[in-house]
């Protein structure tokens, strides 16, 4: 494969990825999960009661030429043809392809388009069944939609300013304090569908659960919560011990989901076993044990250094639930305002 093959191949997966992110923030309200390079399609989406397999076909310098329309769009449906699935409700074939995708002529395509078959204009439906005749293709027209997503550009920012533009109106509703992470945001999803697409396990998905608890590591970069504190019943130096042997693994435990939700059930019990105005030091106190089992299951309790460590993991979950739980409402309510 020669340099120019080369850099079609990695453009042509980056809007793919792209395009799946695009898509999943489309139909958040009501997505579960999102496969690229899926086992029927290059992208699944998986929503709450429907299924929809995208084809994303794209050129690298789509404003040079008007070349390739057709032969992509026969690409695209050949595949989308062989779907079997009885619970797929959309069909998609999505490109970045200037100005038209199906280069028909018409005006029906603005700046980012999905557009049914039956709101297609006249030339663009004869371009479209022209290619399903030409094929023999067996394929539903009720349920084929035809998308374009501008991606194009070397310069990074121009590339992405339609992904950029989605995902800010998208972080202002879940979070406003996140606004400033939208690239960053964009680029972690990236590395997180690259990863997922190089796994052969169909099995491997990327989840709404996985996608909000990216959210919240981004939120909680923004909480500076990890300062000694002697009401945890700790000594200044076993602190700066843990922080110093397992900063990293602090991190992880006080943002991973699971940890998350055994810190939260067991505070949340306490509470009402013992009052609202209960202090989390207390709580901690108390608790020394079932937290150091929560989190360390497999440790030895002896540990001083990672009794610390415990403490303060229980503490960073607390004081950053809110934080958390403001992530979750986001998600919860969107689309719905």
């Amino acid at each position: 494969m020669n340099n120019t093959q080369a850099s079609a191949t990695v453009f042509g997966f980056q809007f793919q990825i792209n395009a799946a992110i695009y898509l999943m923030l489309k139909y958040f309200s009501d997505f579960n999960q999102i496969k690229v390079e899926g086992t029927q399609e290059d992208i699944e989406i998986f929503l709450c009661n429907r299924k929809i397999y995208v084809q994303a076909k794209s050129k690298e310098y789509p404003t040079k030429d008007n070349k390739g329309h057709s032969e992509k769009l026969n690409e695209a449906l050949r595949t989308l043809s062989n779907v079997k699935d009885k619970d797929v409700c959309d069909l998609m074939y999505i490109s970045n392809l200037e100005d038209n995708p199906l280069n028909s002529g018409t005006t029906e395509f603005n700046d980012v388009s999905f557009v049914r078959y039956d709101e297609l204009k006249a030339p663009s439906k004869k371009k479209v069944d022209k290619q399903i005749l030409k094929g023999n293709y067996n394929i539903d027209t009720n349920k084929l939609i035809i998308g374009k997503i501008p991606f194009y550009g070397d310069d990074w920012e121009q590339r992405h300013k339609t992904i950029s533009k989605k995902m800010s109106e998208f972080i202002s509703e879940i979070s406003p304090s996140l606004t400033s992470f939208a690239n960053r945001i964009i680029t972690m999803w990236e590395d997180d569908f690259l990863h997922n697409a190089t796994v052969k396990s169909p099995k491997i998905t990327i989840t709404k659960e996985s996608v909000v608890w990216g959210l919240v590591v981004c939120k909680l970069q923004l909480d500076d919560v990890k300062k000694f504190d002697g009401n945890l019943g700790i000594e200044e130096t076993d602190f700066l011990e843990a922080i110093d042997e397992y900063e990293k693994i602090i991190d992880i435990k006080s943002s991973t989901f699971l940890d998350y939700n055994k810190i939260i059930s067991l505070y949340s019990k306490y509470k009402l076993k013992m009052g609202k105005s209960i202090t989390i030091y207390k709580f901690i106190m108390d608790k020394e044990n079932e937290i150091f089992n929560l989190i360390f299951p497999n440790k030895r309790k002896d540990d001083i250094v990672l009794q610390t460590c415990a403490k303060i993991i229980a503490k960073e979950i607390i004081l950053r639930s809110n934080s958390i739980e403001e992530i979750k409402r986001g998600v919860e309510n969107y689309g719905n305002k």
